[in-house]
């Protein structure tokens, strides 16, 4: 193996130890461990110490047999690293683009950072204006409360400008790390598994300093939960980012979206999201507050080229180190943590990568949508496919892999009418999402859905060799009083177009008050794999605005021959 490797194993097993020797019997004692009796305790202690005399024979070994024939490379060259980001986030771009794509957001990162350090601290180098706003933190016993005060401030904003569709229910709490996670973790989200259907709490924790260490450790520990810092950190783990990611799955129809994704779309929206927020107005426009979004996507910027460099271009991990440094203005510590970490995991562009390609996205559906775009619906959309790669989201929402027009349909072209029966319809199904269709083609995934909207009724007979099930959701409504029904199933090309006509309560109409999700549910003839479900409203959207851009289109190469003659 690499010689970085065993010394991290190594490094890693010695750092288990304290957890053995110091936080298992404190959980012991605090699970009741008083209680026990004699022998049962004396068995307890006797497993523990066999699982530290363990661990320690095993970093002996690896520090005197393996390490000194640890002379593998830990790069895994250019062929592989195009696999990889290939196979696990459906990426062509050459490595050569994707370099030159990084370079230039590591400078136009920079270039902003210069001009807000002369804003913060005239006449100082960016390094000082970061150590100015890191001396600006909460106090140790103020960690958490200020934390959660700041949440409250994120999550409001969230709601008020409309940054997406908040879920119905939540249930989060925050807290300091647990002691046997502080080591590795300064912020972090812990999230019930996509499955889990009892657990609903998450949890938000953050790591106050030990009280082991001196002034200076504390202070420097403490500088990282800066007041700037620490609203950007928490928009990316909590509101809108990790933790609505997480609500957004659990809504997810599909048992394979649910349980599958990339890093691009996880960590790229969470990224995304810190960038976003402040462009909308969060914060407002402090200069400080920028300064501190900006740095963290600088580091995310220099992991973006040092991963690739590592891996294709033949940077040692001492250029690394030097990388994060000079371009990162990180201290050697953390530039050392940061370069093997690259070593480790090659791909760890993709916090920067994913975020990229959201914003690609984004404008490419803005240009699309025209006057009508709204950005908490593309987020609410972006969301409601899970977490794949977002060759695949892109796909879904532009009907392009590569900016190809790859579905174009029009209703008057290769389509009929397909037919259909309505197998179950209602007000109050579990589904918290906005409007959206889904597509079922297995019994699993049926079960799964009745059991969102059968209200404990038998679900009804389908054989999917031969038949497939839609479900069309209105969305979740404050009141009663509305419904949606299906009037036309129609075949175009490789998409389902539903046709569905929509009720809402009238003026002044009495309605029961409590929270409904109205749906129907019909069945189909199976079609053939690889088709796509559309609302028809939406198909004739995207009709409108292709005309459209095609005319302007047409307006501008007119208007350049006209040029050309003058």
């Amino acid at each position: 193996p690499p010689r970085i490797y065993t010394e991290t194993a190594i490094t890693q097993v010695r750092g288990s130890l304290d957890y053995f020797t110091r936080v298992v019997p404190q959980m012991i004692e605090r699970a009741g461990g008083g209680r026990l009796t004699a022998a049962r305790r004396a068995q307890i202690d006797a497993s523990n110490q066999s699982v530290i005399a363990a661990l320690n024979s095993f970093a002996d070994w690896l520090e005197r047999e393996l390490l000194p024939r640890s002379n593998g490379d830990y790069s895994i060259g250019e062929e592989n690293y195009r696999r990889k980001l290939l196979y696990e986030e459906m990426v062509e771009t050459p490595i050569v683009q994707l370099i030159r794509d990084g370079e230039r957001e590591l400078r136009q990162t920079q270039e902003e950072m210069r001009a807000l350090t002369q804003e913060i601290t005239p006449g100082r180098d960016i390094v000082f204006a970061l150590q100015t706003l890191g001396r600006d933190h909460p106090t140790a016993d103020g960690l958490v409360g200020d934390t959660r005060a700041e949440l409250d401030r994120i999550r409001a904003f969230v709601r008020q400008q409309n940054i997406l569709t908040p879920p119905a229910r939540e249930n989060l709490n925050v807290s300091e790390t647990p002691e046997y996670a502080r080591s590795t973790s300064f912020a972090s989200m812990d999230s019930p598994g996509p499955f889990e259907r009892m657990a609903t709490e998450a949890y938000y924790y953050v790591t106050p300093p030990d009280a082991r260490w001196d002034a200076q450790r504390r202070e420097e520990h403490l500088s990282f939960y800066n007041r700037y810092a620490l609203p950007v950190i928490s928009i990316h783990e909590v509101y809108p980012g990790h933790y609505y990611q997480y609500l957004a799955l659990k809504q997810q129809p599909s048992r394979i979206r649910t349980a599958l994704g990339s890093a691009s779309f996880t960590e790229g929206w969470a990224h995304y999201c810190e960038q976003m927020m402040l462009d909308e107005g969060f914060g407002g426009n402090n200069p400080k507050l920028r300064l501190a979004q900006l740095n963290l996507a600088l580091l995310r910027l220099c992991r973006y080229l040092v991963g690739l460099r590592m891996h294709t271009r033949g940077m040692t991990f001492e250029q690394g180190v030097d990388f994060f440094m000079r371009e990162g203005y990180q201290e050697r510590v953390n530039a050392e943590r940061e370069a093997r970490r690259g070593t480790l995991d090659p791909t760890y562009l993709v916090y920067t990568l994913g975020k990229m390609e959201i914003l690609k996205l984004r404008e490419e559906w803005r240009q699309r949508l025209g006057a009508s775009f709204r950005l908490g619906e593309f987020h609410d959309r972006l969301l409601s496919y899970g977490m794949p790669p977002i060759k695949v989201v892109r796909l879904a929402m532009l009907g392009e892999a590569n900016g190809s027009d790859a579905s174009h349909e029009s209703l008057e072209e290769d389509s009929r009418v397909i037919d259909f029966s309505v197998l179950a319809t209602g007000s109050y199904s579990s589904y918290e999402g906005m409007r959206s269709l889904q597509y079922v083609i297995n019994q699993s995934e049926w079960q799964r859905v009745w059991q969102a909207v059968g209200n404990d009724r038998p679900a009804p007979e389908v054989n999917f060799n031969t038949q497939a099930v839609i479900v069309a959701y209105q969305g979740r409504k404050n009141t009663g009083g509305y419904s949606i029904s299906v009037e036309e199933v129609r075949r175009v090309g490789t998409s389902i177009i539903v046709s569905v006509t929509e009720q809402s309560p009238r003026p002044g109409e009495i309605t029961t008050d409590a929270l409904t999700s109205p749906f129907v549910v019909v069945s189909i003839p199976r079609p053939p794999a690889g088709v796509f479900v559309k609302f028809k409203e939406d198909v004739i959207k995207q009709e409108q605005n292709r005309n459209v851009n095609q005319r302007n289109t047409k307006q501008r190469r007119r208007y350049r021959r006209g040029s050309r003659r003058y």
